[in-house]
């Protein structure tokens, strides 16, 4: 099990804050454009905020501490 000075050690726990700020801003980014835009420009600007919105939620769960059953 490692502990938290092992996690900052290799960064994780920067990963996980940088993340969750993109997870954050990708979000209210995607929300704004419907109010924003419409049609094909709400389209082009949804679509690479939605994949940054799912990249990163794997990330973060790809990141999640694991604890045995």
């Amino acid at each position: 099990m490692a502990s938290n000075a092992t996690h900052d050690r290799y960064g994780v726990t920067t990963m996980k804050a940088l993340l969750w700020v993109l997870l954050t801003a990708s979000v209210l980014f995607n929300v704004s454009t419907s109010f924003i835009s419409s049609g094909v420009t709400q389209v082009l600007l949804s679509i690479p905020s939605g994949l940054v919105v799912i990249g990163s939620a794997v990330g973060l769960w790809l990141l999640r501490d694991r604890k045995p059953a």
